[in-house]
């Protein structure tokens, strides 16, 4: 009994201290990343963040990643892409880039960033070695 009264008032004392409280806090937090979990490309073995409609937010960054085993025949040999002209989604500054997980081997992973900038909808189609994948984004005001 004793013990559920402790964890009840830890739980409480969880709850009533402010966020400031935290390590981090959510203070300085800016905005949201979207990154759909993977499903199975269209290159065997390979996966790409899962195609869809996403509701989005104005300053929300976009990650669609392309992952691969490596061995000759996965790894991608050319990668684009291409979007409708609302201006809703624009390419990030941080571009694409291959991310890099230390200690882990056997795979590679391409990340492809976006921003949201205006409220509006957008097409943004990534084209993987000839293989299209579409998402289509509904990007709303804060």
């Amino acid at each position: 009994m004793a013990a559920r009264i402790l964890l009840v008032l830890l739980c409480l004392i969880g709850v009533a201290l402010p966020s400031t409280a935290m390590a981090d806090g959510t203070e300085s937090v800016v905005g949201n990343v979207i990154r759909p979990a993977q499903e199975e490309a269209k290159a065997k073995g390979c996966k790409i963040a899962a195609t869809g409609s996403y509701d989005i937010t104005v300053g929300d960054l976009i990650e669609l990643d392309y992952s691969y085993p490596i061995f000759p025949d996965a790894i991608p040999k050319k990668m684009e892409h291409k979007q409708s002209s609302s201006g809703a989604i624009s390419k990030s500054p941080l571009g694409f880039r291959t991310v890099l997980t230390p200690k882990l081997l056997g795979g590679g992973t391409v990340a492809f960033y976006f921003e949201a900038k205006k409220a509006g909808e957008e097409a943004v189609t990534l084209i993987i070695d000839g293989a299209e994948y579409k998402y289509n984004f509904k990007v709303a005001e804060k």
